[in-house]
């Protein structure tokens, strides 16, 4: 099988393309040369928007696995954020379709966001069968690209498959899990002895079985994914295991939710603590590819790598 992987030059990109070379052949799809496992070809596309030129880079490819997008920016500048994240995550999905029925493509995987489903679970896992319910840009952007995928799907001759993971951690990881790690590394006391929350995880090594069965299946799921880690974690536990993936002990203080909450607000950060405390929750769909359950890790003796 030829697949073309978007965003091959991301965290996720990256392992996905080193992880698939030895058993496809692929095409990776970046906006500068990156360097590839022997074998592996570069495409360069300069950026993924309505406007992009997909002439001819598709039309040997059998699949296209799309991680391209437009992610969490720390420092938004722009007037309009939500008109950004829709100009890339459900415009640009949108025109990469088309490209793909064009070009005689056989599948498209999306790789969407459990921020489609919201942002916390309430009492009980998450599940695709629920009603989405995003709340920021990006999410409000990722649903809007499932939307167009599926319209496009129900007439023209291109099988979709859809799915939301939530936060993906492992080596060469950024944002919050890196700044997490971070501080387990630094050896201060931190103040999250007290959480007992549930946050469904994704390691990048099962996140590349899910999407190895996304694209290999012969079955193509009714609806878009949930995908995860076999069992959720606290936020407690999680720092315990950055820091002994990184052979050291943390001491974690039992400060009071409450507290947290507080501090939080003074500091702007209001948000963050409530990722840090709530809970995430989902049910993966292991039910729509048999098999994948078997081959997900855990991790190991409590340890979690990132670096």
């Amino acid at each position: 099988m030829r697949i073309a992987v978007t965003g091959a030059s991301g965290f996720v990109g990256r392992h996905v393309v080193n992880a698939l070379s030895e058993s496809h052949e692929l095409v990776a799809l970046s906006r500068s040369p990156v360097d590839l496992p022997i074998g592996a070809e570069n495409r360069v596309v300069p950026s993924i928007d309505s406007q992009t030129d997909w002439s001819g880079l598709l039309d040997d490819v059998d699949v296209v696995l799309h991680l391209a997008a437009r992610v969490h920016v720390m420092t938004e500048t722009s007037e309009d954020p939500l008109e950004e994240f829709r100009e890339v995550n459900a415009r640009g999905t949108e025109r990469l379709a088309h490209a793909c029925v064009q070009q005689g493509v056989k599948r498209l995987v999306f790789v969407s966001s459990i921020k489609v489903n919201g942002e916390r679970s309430e009492g009980r896992p998450l599940t695709s069968e629920d009603l989405p319910t995003p709340v920021d840009p990006y999410g409000i952007s990722k649903f809007e690209g499932e939307q167009a995928l599926k319209a496009l799907s129900d007439t023209r001759n291109l099988e979709v498959v859809i799915v939301r993971p939530p936060v993906v951690y492992g080596p060469g990881v950024k944002g919050n899990i890196e700044r997490l790690a971070r501080l387990t590394k630094v050896g201060l006391p931190l103040p999250f002895g007290s959480i007992q929350n549930r946050r469904t995880m994704l390691s990048i090594s099962n996140m590349v079985e899910w999407l190895t069965a996304a694209m290999e299946s012969e079955h193509v799921p009714p609806r878009p994914l949930l995908i995860g880690d076999p069992s959720p974690i606290s936020t407690r536990d999680l720092v315990k295991w950055l820091a002994e993936g990184q052979g050291r002990r943390v001491r974690q203080l039992p400060v009071p939710i409450e507290i947290m909450r507080f501090f939080g607000r003074l500091a702007g950060k209001q948000d963050m603590i409530d990722r840090l405390i709530g809970d995430l929750e989902l049910r993966p769909d292991f039910e729509q590819f048999p098999g994948v359950l078997g081959k997900l890790e855990t991790p190991h003796e409590g340890v979690v790598r990132v670096g």
